[in-house]
């Protein structure tokens, strides 16, 4: 599981033209579905999202996530489930 991760957001999605939005450290998401992060800052809204993890929580040199998913803020922007 990722330990240090960041998002980060992007209109153009090309090189240089990313903006920090969050960066979490010293983490350990559980592997049950029970671990939640919220953007607590502002950000504006972007086309790509991107998530960098820079260390893990274990030293396997492999990660797995079992789930991600991003949520807005608009009335819409929650995924119903099907």
């Amino acid at each position: 599981a990722p330990e240090d991760f960041a998002f980060y957001g992007s209109d153009t999605g090309s090189a240089g033209s990313w903006t920090l939005i969050q960066a979490f450290t010293g983490e350990s998401p559980q592997d049950d579905g029970s671990s939640y992060y919220d953007i607590t800052s502002n950000p504006a809204p972007y086309k790509y999202i991107l998530m960098l993890m820079t260390r893990l929580v274990s030293s396997t040199g492999a990660v797995s996530l079992a789930g991600l998913q991003y949520y807005g803020t608009g009335v819409d922007s929650i995924p119903k489930d099907p």
